[in-house]
């Protein structure tokens, strides 16, 4: 299995944006139980998919520079794994 090393403080801004969004899915359990206005909930939702799609940016940025580019692949192979993960977060 492969792995990625990463800073503590690259580490503790990665679980600070994740324990946000642990913190607005607890938010939609609670408007659900609530009986809140559905748009209201929607609005919810997208605000979570922008935050997942914030923090797989982050991935993104950290993969090319520190997995591909850092480990001199071929213009080739970099190219496909970068094509691979724009069609990961493209979904």
């Amino acid at each position: 299995m492969k792995t990625t090393i990463r800073d503590e403080a690259l580490q503790k801004s990665y679980h600070q944006h994740l324990n946000r969004i642990k913190g607005q899915i607890e938010g939609i359990g609670n408007q659900i139980t609530n009986n809140e206005y559905c748009v209201d909930i929607i609005n919810q939702i997208s605000a979570i998919r922008g935050s997942l799609l914030s923090i797989s940016k982050k991935l993104v940025n950290e993969h090319i520079q520190g997995c591909i580019v850092g480990d001199n692949q071929n213009h080739e192979t970099a190219f496909k794994e970068i094509n691979n993960l724009i069609d990961r977060i493209a979904k």
